[in-house]
């Protein structure tokens, strides 16, 4: 929310904020249906994703992130924190 209003954030860790229905749309969009995920990108023009490492490491096994680079998304940064995604190519890649 620091990144506001040049960068609009879709959730970040204050989930108190978002509330239980939210949260729970939220979850169903990582864990289930990527036609579903790829509509709300495309809504809301998400081009860059920073997710925690744990949610990624579940959205790698359940093939999401499989299905988001083969729609362009590449990784740009990893640690034992967190993963950025980006659908930005002119990025440099840590």
């Amino acid at each position: 929310y620091h990144f506001y209003p040049k960068i609009h954030i879709m959730i970040d860790s204050r989930i108190d904020a978002y509330g239980e229905e939210y949260m729970a749309f939220y979850r169903k969009l990582w864990r289930e249906d990527y036609t579903e995920f790829k509509k709300f990108i495309s809504r809301y023009e998400i081009r860059h994703i920073i997710v925690d490492k744990q949610i990624y490491d579940l959205i790698t096994q359940n093939r999401l992130v499989e299905k988001l680079k083969k729609d362009n998304w590449q990784q740009h940064y990893a640690d034992a924190a967190v993963v950025f995604l980006s659908m930005d190519r002119n990025l440099i890649s840590l």
